[in-house]
């Protein structure tokens, strides 16, 4: 049996004194969700040999105020004010889907010798600890901690080992290229929030982006000795390309970070302000990327091209068979929103993240994420619009396995929010996919766009074992919820809300599209359950809802959300009567948690907000209910 929301206070006693591990039961309890960076050094701010780097860690039940909380990292308690630089920040910049931020510092009395990752951070808050985030301490050595002020700063006269004038030569640097030609493995950049960041880095090639990454022309970070680029703490560092001329031209600076020629590893970029014309980060299809992070960012444009988050071609080498491949890529806590309008039928689709082929890529991560509004015009089938993201495969040798796509909100956007395995000629590119804890909606009206493309393209994809669960699906003025296109799909969809065309006529909820003329016994692998379906739909004539194999769904039932038409994440939380309560089957042995440093990656067990799903569980992102106006955990207000 499910305790209700009134029995928490009695459950929790007896909990934490039986267990501390266990005290996560408690849906208060805080919970740490991903940091910054996954290793920082343990001395060197400001030159200091007791003093470390300033990390940040994003999570849910910090509070307003410190208080008598803390963080321990790796046994040593901050207990000091001085340890800290945030607490329960929202803001600098913004924090969205209730979560906090904590910025503290490293000291020099902890660990740093021992395997990668060595040690861990938990944050105890009245008493009750955290999970515990992995992550790595280390020995400053020859890294450097580095100073950026683009009002106060000078490449050529100051060391850069200063936050501010100090004199004798001891100040900040000024700009972003300086870093990218200069730093090494362990490396720290932080930048101040003093001005904004507007000027080129050339370097000798092109001069079009703050950050040039090409060829030999950098140096990348080592396991353990990652190099990082964020703002300085409690200020965010707005990096603003101004389009100098005609995107895509050899000298426009109209991009944040562009690489190519050239492999990354082992970079974190974290809490910076992009705003440009053209991309955010963009990476040629004859570059990789490995264990490279973009955490808690604030990402849009201003311009009418592509305006692309991030264009990453997946593994570089054009086939995939040039030795090239990337993985471990991590998209956490960012904020993607407001890309170009799209006003013209020139210009072309704006996506926040664009993972595109040309090669092999493992592991890949999408969490935490909010994409929208994205606020653009469908010009037609081919330009304008948005969508939060598209993984599509270009060559017959791409592939693109292991993707983890959780607990993320993707709302007003013009294009299906989600396109995941489409292609020009990958037959089988996209393998264990991960859907799980998503929130999907509101979309834009009248855009006759379906809530989710998955496989199409030029040939049938033969996608395999892709896992839909406890996702709340909500396109209800548009005119398909899904789109399988593929004639045998290796597919799980269940515990999931799906809420379509409530004001239209009845129309597909589920499209099996006949793309490729598949007959109509051939979607035996096509599996659903413990759904609910809630609109005027209908699963698609051809494959009629038998070989969909669906079994315990509740058709056609009003979901009953706290808000009617949400307009944020928190509205689709459930009501007291809803039916989606305890109608669930337990999946929580088919995704698991993951911890790696710097991440906490919840398994289908939590739900949206990171609460522990009971038994049986509720259907849909959000495994607690309420009856009163939706608040996030901790009294954060949901943007």
């Amino acid at each position: 049996m499910r305790p209700n929301s009134m029995n928490k206070f009695f459950l929790m006693l007896p909990i934490c004194v039986i267990s501390p591990a266990l005290s996560s039961l408690a849906a208060d309890a805080p919970l740490v969700l991903f940091s910054d960076m996954p290793d920082a050094p343990v001395s060197g701010w400001e030159a200091s040999a007791t003093k470390g780097a300033a990390v940040s860690i994003w999570g849910r039940n910090f509070g307003s105020a410190r208080g008598s909380s803390y963080v321990t990292v790796g046994g040593v308690a901050l207990m000091n004010g001085s340890d800290y630089a945030e607490w329960g920040a929202t803001a600098n910049p913004d924090v969205r889907l209730g979560m906090q931020r904590i910025t503290f510092f490293l000291n020099s009395s902890m660990i740093t010798g021992g395997a990668y990752p060595n040690t861990s951070i938990t944050v105890t808050v009245n008493g009750v600890p955290s999970n515990q985030l992995k992550f790595h301490t280390r020995a400053l050595a020859s890294s450097k901690i580095y100073f950026f002020d683009n009002t106060n700063g000078n490449d050529s006269s100051y060391d850069g080992l200063y936050s501010a004038v100090a004199g004798a030569g001891n100040g900040p640097k000024k700009t972003p290229g300086w870093f990218r030609a200069n730093a090494a493995a362990g490396d720290i950049a932080y930048f101040r929030g003093t001005s904004v960041y507007e000027t080129v880095d050339n370097d000798g090639l092109y001069a079009r982006a703050h950050m040039q990454m090409r060829g030999n022309r950098f140096e990348n970070g080592i396991e353990g000795r990652s190099v990082s680029v964020v703002s300085y703490p409690g200020e965010v560092a707005e990096w603003y390309a101004p389009n100098t001329g005609t995107p895509d031209a050899a000298d426009n600076f109209s991009k944040n970070v562009e690489m190519q020629w050239s492999d990354i590893s082992y970079w974190n970029f974290s809490k910076l302000k992009w705003y440009f014309y053209d991309f955010g980060w963009t990476m040629s299809m004859d570059s990789s990327a490995n264990n490279v992070r973009f955490a808690g960012m604030d990402v849009s444009s201003y311009g009418e091209w592509q305006a692309q988050g991030w264009n990453m071609c997946a593994g570089g080498g054009n086939t995939g068979t040039g030795g090239k491949t990337s993985g471990h890529l991590y998209w956490l806590g960012n904020w993607v929103h407001d890309l170009g309008p799209g006003s013209a039928p020139s210009h072309y689709r704006h996506y926040p993240i664009y993972l595109n082929g040309y090669g092999i890529t493992d592991y890949v991560y999408y969490g935490y994420n909010e994409f929208g509004p994205l606020p653009n015009t469908m010009i037609d089938a081919e330009h304008g619009g948005s969508r939060a993201f598209d993984i599509y495969g270009h060559t017959a040798a791409d592939t693109i396995d292991h993707v983890y796509i959780f607990n993320n909100y993707a709302h007003h956007m013009t294009r299906q929010p989600m396109a995941i395995g489409n292609g020009d000629g990958s037959p089988n590119f996209l393998r264990n996919v991960y859907f799980y804890n998503n929130i999907i909606g509101p979309q834009d009206s009248a855009t006759n766009e379906n809530t989710m493309s998955v496989g199409a393209g030029v040939t049938d994809q033969m996608l395999a074992n892709l896992k839909f669960y406890n996702n709340t699906f909500d396109s209800r003025d548009e005119t398909c919820e899904f789109m399988w296109d593929q004639c045998d799909p290796a597919l799980a969809f269940k515990n999931n809300i799906v809420v379509a065309n409530l004001s239209g006529s009845s129309d597909h909820s589920v499209t099996l599209y006949n793309f490729y003329g598949c007959p109509a016994d051939t979607a035996v692998r096509l599996v659903g359950s413990n759904n609910l379906w809630y609109g005027n739909l209908i699963h698609d004539g051809i494959h009629g809802g038998n070989p969909w194999n669906e079994t315990s769904t509740l058709t056609n039932n009003d979901p009953r959300f706290v808000v009617a038409a949400p307009e944020n994440a928190a509205g689709y939380r459930l009501q007291e009567t809803s039916p989606c309560r305890n109608a669930g089957v337990d999946l929580s042995s088919e995704i698991a948690e993951e911890s790696i440093a710097g991440v906490y990656r919840v398994g289908v067990n939590r739900d949206f907000y990171g609460v522990l799903r009971g038994s049986p569980p509720h259907i849909g992102a959000f495994d607690e209910t309420d009856t009163v106006a939706p608040t996030a955990p901790g009294g954060v207000t949901v943007r």
